[in-house]
């Protein structure tokens, strides 16, 4: 019945803003102020004057995936790799657009052709580790990585994606010191910092917490931090310790639903005040109506309190989400119910 978040990698695309400049067609060469380059109208007003400058479609395209305007943006890079298909950061970020909107073949294509264009490319290298990794594909993941690692043995993002792939199949030793590397090279990598401390939490090693603190220094009060901290100490027995971590969070992020559902099971588990534990289940309930878990163990402190109805209803709401829920199958069976 406990919750342990599994932080899972995001594949965050990290799209380059390169502001270059284009000639008009007489040959004199265009200059962008930083206003310019931040207003989408100024830039539309220069592609009327320079409708063959794909510098200018680039440069609209990054703005527009910054606005979060994929369509326009994968329009204006494809304007712009018809002008001009030999620019290698042109495919790059035409990649990262189409990723932005899950056109999978047809951002391994572009960062493939931005590779072609440039073998030096350490970032579509890792765009292609990081979809790798999504894919499942986790050959190409580690050939990826490593590519960039010869272009740059000390790129800790490279690293990092093999780390994840390390753990993803289960080489915990492996992943621990890809993560430790990418550390060693980049000090203030956060996820690195937590993908150490889950692993570590999950021996049972107090060395996680040292990652956790380390990550809390770099993000101040960060959930997922406090949430593996907590979850250490409450897996070891700390449970004053792990619910004051788990309150801390909600000072800050209210509506954090593993946060919400442990302190429920402590104050149903290790507490017995069951008004309280329903109240956290309750919460975890409204935030997520698809919650099994939240249902049943709300369904149980309302049993605990003598409120069968109240009981019954949540075993029966938790059969209708699962119906091969047992444990649900056995509440009912407590109260007399079928």
């Amino acid at each position: 019945m406990l919750k342990r978040a599994i932080v899972q990698l995001s594949v965050v695309l990290l799209i380059a803003f390169t502001i270059g400049c284009s000639p008009k067609n007489s040959g004199e060469k265009l200059v962008l102020n930083d206003s310019t380059k931040n207003s989408v109208e100024q830039l539309s007003e220069l592609i009327k004057q320079n409708p063959q400058s794909a510098d200018l479609y680039f440069d609209r395209a990054s703005l527009y995936m910054k606005k979060g305007n994929g369509s326009s943006a994968l329009n204006d890079m494809l304007n712009a790799v018809k002008i001009d298909s030999v620019k290698s950061e042109y495919f790059l970020l035409l990649g990262d657009i189409y990723f932005s909107k899950l056109f999978i073949a047809q951002a391994i294509s572009s960062f493939e052709k931005s590779i072609a264009l440039d073998p030096k490319n350490i970032a579509a290298e890792l765009r292609l580790a990081e979809l790798s990794l999504y894919l499942k594909k986790y050959q190409d993941c580690i050939e990826h990585a490593d590519n960039a690692l010869r272009i740059d043995k000390t790129n800790a993002k490279a690293y990092f994606l093999k780390g994840f792939m390390f753990k993803e199949t289960g080489d915990t030793a492996r992943a621990i010191s890809s993560f430790q590397t990418a550390i060693e090279q980049s000090p203030g990598y956060f996820d690195a910092y937590l993908q150490l401390g889950n692993l570590l939490a999950l021996k049972k090693n107090s060395l996680a917490l040292n990652y956790y603190d380390h990550a809390l220094q770099l993000k101040k009060d960060n959930p997922e931090a406090l949430y593996g901290k907590a979850m250490y100490y409450q897996e070891n027995d700390s449970i004053d310790t792990a619910g004051k971590l788990y309150q801390k969070i909600l000072e800050t992020t209210p509506d954090y639903k593993d946060a919400l559902f442990n302190l429920g099971y402590i104050h149903l588990v290790y507490k017995l005040d069951y008004e309280n534990a329903a109240k956290y289940f309750n919460a975890v309930c409204r935030l997520d109506t698809g919650d099994v878990r939240a249902f049943y163990n709300r369904g149980l402190s309302f049993e605990q309190m003598k409120k069968k109805d109240l009981a019954e209803a949540d075993f029966r709401k938790a059969l209708q989400l699962k119906p091969d829920y047992e444990l649900a199958k056995e509440g009912l069976k407590r109260l007399g119910k079928k």
